[in-house]
């Protein structure tokens, strides 16, 4: 195989190594909060959650599986999560 193979192979597998060893990611911050798995800061913006029809949440919650079942959604007419 081409040594420019092996290299980045090395660098993904290094990198997976590093992210797996830490449980928390934080966005805008160096310091991600320890009791949560994602720390999110800004003084000026905020999270944009998906928002589905009642249609698409139906169809939505009838592929879930048990553990995907406290997705976080927003209600695309009434904006309710």
């Amino acid at each position: 195989m081409h040594p420019l193979f092996h290299s980045a192979t090395l660098l993904l597998a290094a990198q997976m190594t590093f992210y797996a060893g830490f449980g928390q990611i934080g966005i805008e911050t160096n310091t991600p909060d320890p009791n949560s798995a994602l720390t999110i800061f800004s003084t000026t913006k905020g999270v944009l959650i998906p928002r589905l029809s009642k249609a698409e949440q139906t169809t939505l919650a009838g592929t879930l599986t048990i553990g995907e079942t406290g997705m976080l959604i927003a209600d695309s007419a009434s904006g309710d999560l």
